[in-house]
């Protein structure tokens, strides 16, 4: 832990980390996994991997970043222009014409 370490990664353990990788792929899930599996994972697949496998922890702990939200807002806007596209309902009483 003390000895120092060269300022980037070597060709040889880019190599190495990539074989590693290879030997250990990404897992679908957590489902079956031991802790150590897990860390194995995180380690090597860095963020994908929290997304995966600790995604609750991850995110409240600021590891990684949280979807983004659209601009446009939650309804999607009809082709002709109209807003969500949904039937407008009113609420009361409609207006029916009065007498002069």
């Amino acid at each position: 832990m003390l000895r120092s370490l060269p300022p980037r990664r070597t060709r040889a353990a880019r190599r190495a980390l990539r074989a590693l990788r290879d030997a250990h792929p990404l897992p679908a899930g957590r489902k079956g996994l031991s802790t150590d599996d897990v860390l194995m994972a995180v380690a090597l697949h860095g963020e994908p991997a929290l997304s995966v496998l600790a995604a609750r922890f991850a995110l409240r702990a600021g590891l990684i970043a949280r979807a983004e939200v659209a601009d446009q807002g939650f309804h999607r806007r009809s082709p002709r222009g109209g807003g969500t596209g949904g039937t407008m309902y009113s609420c009361g009483g409609g207006g029916g014409g009065g007498s002069d």
